[in-house]
């Protein structure tokens, strides 16, 4: 079992997640299968670029953050929801000292899975 040493020290900044939760991909009871799919997606560029990547990880008195990327210390949501507003009122909620945040509006990305990937491609970091 590989021990991950927390350098950014996410413990402090209220994000939580289990050793042995790194890398693998972790699906909300509630999630649509629209935003499952995508957070796949993007789970799957990430560890196809070597990040270390945690899904469906603690925020303290959040809630549940989607995809973190340990290697950029990124945080990626996908939010069914569109409009301006709520994206940038969501993404407030979600700051963290240290940690980069990309919202991504589900509803704004093609329906075909060649083309979806295709376009997150230009949301995720290398």
């Amino acid at each position: 079992m590989n021990i991950i040493i927390d350098n950014r020290e996410y413990k402090q900044r209220g994000i939580l997640y289990l050793p042995e939760h790194v890398n693998t991909l972790k699906m909300h009871v509630n999630e649509t299968l629209d935003h499952w799919l995508t957070k796949a997606i993007v789970f799957r560029l990430l560890r196809r670029m070597k990040h270390d990547v945690v899904s469906e990880f603690e925020i303290t008195g959040m809630g549940v953050g989607d995809i973190l990327d340990l290697t950029n210390s990124i945080q990626y949501e996908i939010e069914t929801t569109s409009y301006p507003k709520y994206i940038h009122d969501r993404a407030k909620q979600y700051i963290r000292l240290g940690v980069d945040l990309i919202v991504i509006p589900l509803k704004k990305l093609p329906k075909n899975i060649k083309d979806r990937e295709k376009a997150l491609e230009d949301w995720v970091i290398e």
